[in-house]
């Protein structure tokens, strides 16, 4: 039973000192003077050993674990009741905060239907939930967060809810399955109505982590079990993408003759430009569409990689299912992070265009692009010069302007920091347009063009000083007009030549697919080209495509 104070103003202040204390938790701290002046103020009322307990509370919320004990043990030696009851809470908490859930336990597993109050026993179940939590012991965590959202009053559920999903993040996969299994088979009709209703609640929210799961990791076996599971509260989309997933993956992986896989990634404006422009060289460097019925030839195959959660391994999932014996993936670091991971556990090979910043790959990845190397060039010869540069990135130049008509570049602000030189790393069509409006500003600092700036022909809209890069035939003459179609042109070409070595039939058989993709592996690394971005012609049995740049410096 909850302590009663003794005297009307003691029980009047202390009554408006509870009421802010469960109306807004958030704000508990700004409780500590009005509690230390009712301590001082009324030191003989029974609520004072209350008052002491939401003290120890804020306390242990800031940390000080010292005070919060000091405060809870003065309370605990007083007699026993509700306050000494919420005082072993306070030194479980404390516990729990110091790595001792076993001894956290021993306080907390006494106490079960001694708390009366509801908000009090709100306070309970969540350290015990927590209790358990730190011990590993995620079944007996689960049967107190269940009871406690079916003790909380539903004005106040959806908060519960939300600290539930929160303890709940970090549990084991395993844990999730074995209790969305215990959830499944459980008797709705031996419960009470607010039980059942609580736990077909849990279930939603242990589908939809699992979920997420599947999808982050392309986990096709458990998307096929995840499909059974029916909750009230699904997303339309995120089941879409499961059955993608368990249908990509439905069969093993095989080789269908000679096919190249591309991941066309989609998810940002620069992923959709970049993929445009490496599908573009890699179809006309392997003859498409002209030669697409002579089965003798190498065809190209392709997934959407969307950006999502899991996307790019359901791509390349895909295209291994669909047969592809060479995969063309990754066109910026997000990507190519996304591909080595995938890469770490499958035996086809793979090129990956841009690198990003990585540094070290699997046996089975070819690199083609250049990652920060060429950026860092231009930089380097800048610093040289003794110039002030900016940075014109993909971002800025997709951004839109601050008002019709105006540039979306910042131009005064450029000016008035004295930068006298802008590196460009977005793409060609936004160093042509900053051409210009530099040109309308009147203002011409050096224009620095990364490879993906660079094309043909910037002098008719540029006067000023330019600073450029050049790898072998790009950009020019006989090269494609941007840097990602020279390169899926030059991983068309290699992928020409070694994939005709394969074998014309198809094959699911795992011990035959694992070999074909060796031979493809081999092949691709010996194969020779003609290539437009680099003298090399070919990898050479390495796995990063040997290229030298050049600086270009005009006027």
């Amino acid at each position: 039973m909850a302590v009663v104070a003794e005297t009307s103003p003691a029980q009047a202040a202390f009554r408006a000192i509870q009421a802010r204390w469960y109306d807004t938790p958030e704000r508990r701290a700004e409780l500590m003077e009005p509690l230390i002046a009712f301590i001082d103020r009324y030191p003989a009322d029974d609520q004072v050993r209350l008052a002491m307990v939401y003290l120890a509370w804020i306390h242990v919320d800031a940390g000080d674990l010292t005070t919060a004990r000091r405060l809870a043990a003065r309370t605990r030696r007083g007699p026993s009741g509700s306050a000494h009851d919420l005082a072993d809470v306070v030194e479980a908490a404390v516990r729990i905060r110091l790595k001792q859930p076993r001894a956290a336990l021993e306080l907390l597993l006494p106490l079960e239907g001694r708390l009366i109050d509801p908000r009090e026993r709100a306070a309970y179940r969540e350290h015990l939930a927590l209790a358990w939590i730190a011990s590993g012991r995620w079944r007996e965590a689960t049967a107190a967060l269940i009871g406690w959202a079916t003790e909380t009053p539903a004005d106040e559920l959806s908060a519960v809810h939300r600290r539930i999903e929160q303890l709940l993040a970090d549990a084991p996969e395993e844990e999730l399955s074995r209790l969305l299994a215990e959830l499944r088979e459980a008797d709705a009709s031996a419960v009470s109505e607010e039980l059942a209703r609580e736990r077909e609640w849990l279930r939603g929210v242990v589908v939809a982590r699992l979920t997420e799961g599947a999808l982050a990791r392309g986990d096709a076996e458990l998307a096929g079990r995840l499909l059974g599971e029916r909750t009230p509260n699904e997303s339309r989309e995120r089941r879409a993408e499961l059955a993608r997933l368990a249908a990509a993956s439905a069969s093993a992986p095989s080789v269908q003759g000679r096919l190249v896989g591309l991941a066309l990634s989609t998810g940002t404006a620069l992923r959709r430009r970049r993929s445009a422009e490496v599908a573009r060289g890699l179809t006309r460097a392997l003859g498409l569409p002209k030669v697409a019925r002579d089965e003798a030839e190498v065809r190209l195959i392709s997934a959407a990689d969307t950006g999502g959660a899991g996307a790019m391994r359901r791509a390349l999932m895909e295209l291994l299912g669909s047969g592809a014996s060479l995969l063309v993936a990754g066109v910026d670091e997000v990507g190519a992070a996304e591909v080595l991971a995938f890469a770490q556990s499958s035996s086809v090979p793979i090129v990956l265009v841009e690198p990003g910043g990585v540094s070290a790959t699997p046996d089975t990845v070819f690199v083609v692009g250049e990652g920060p190397r060429s950026r860092e060039l231009l930089e380097r010869e800048i610093a040289r010069r003794g110039l002030q540069s900016a940075r014109v990135d993909a971002e800025l130049c997709d951004a839109a302007p601050a008002r019709a008509g105006a540039s979306r570049f910042p131009m005064g602000k450029w000016q008035g920091g004295g930068v006298t030189a802008l590196l460009i790393t977005g793409p060609v069509a936004c160093a042509g347009q900053l051409a210009l409006d530099l040109s309308a500003a009147r203002y011409q600092p050096l224009l620095a063009s990364d490879l993906e700036a660079t094309r043909i022909g910037f002098e008719a809209t540029w006067r000023g000083g330019r600073l450029s890069l050049r790898a072998h035939r790009f950009p020019g003459e006989g090269a494609a007009d941007t840097w990602f179609a020279a390169l899926g042109h030059d991983v068309g070409a290699l992928a020409r030549r070694a994939l005709r070595e394969l074998p014309l039939s198809t094959t699911k058989e795992a011990e035959a697919v694992l070999a074909l993709h060796r031979q493809a592996l081999a092949a691709f690394a010996r194969a020779e080209a003609t290539l437009q971005t680099t003298t090399a012609r070919g990898f050479q049995q390495g796995r990063r495509l040997p290229r030298e740049l050049s600086l270009v410096s005009e006027p």
